[in-house]
């Protein structure tokens, strides 16, 4: 175990790992901000409880947070696997360090960039 633990392709792996998994915390608070401030409540219990009226569909700021959460439900796990058993078959300092940080760059930009650009070029 202390063997892992002095890698530097494990330190780099744990690092991002620990970001991606505050990341995915995050987004379900970012969803409740979204709810709240929106009040975009699908179920008639929540609306009764916070105050709002229920609707039929999502609020578009809700949903686009909601997006976000599986996004991030879908492709965060596989790093972590991945990433795991790269760094246990005895990658490099510097392959883990690439592979790690732009996946975690990525991840941490893509939102924000996905829609920035939406806007930037949409007629």
């Amino acid at each position: 175990m202390e063997e892992l633990i002095t890698n530097p392709a494990f330190q780099t792996y744990a690092v991002c790992s620990a970001i991606l998994a505050i990341k995915m915390l995050l987004g379900g608070n970012y969803t409740t901000m979204m709810r709240m401030r929106n009040s975009g409540y699908v179920n008639p219990e929540d609306a009764k409880t916070f105050g709002g009226t229920a609707n039929e569909r999502e609020h578009p700021a809700v949903a686009h947070a909601l997006r976000i959460q599986r996004n991030d439900g879908e492709n965060i796990p596989l790093f972590f696997a991945i990433g795991l058993i790269y760094v246990l078959s005895g990658a490099t300092a510097f392959g883990a360090t690439v592979y790690c940080w732009t996946f975690t760059i990525a991840r941490l930009v893509h939102p924000g960039s996905r829609y920035q650009l939406a806007g930037r070029f949409s007629p």
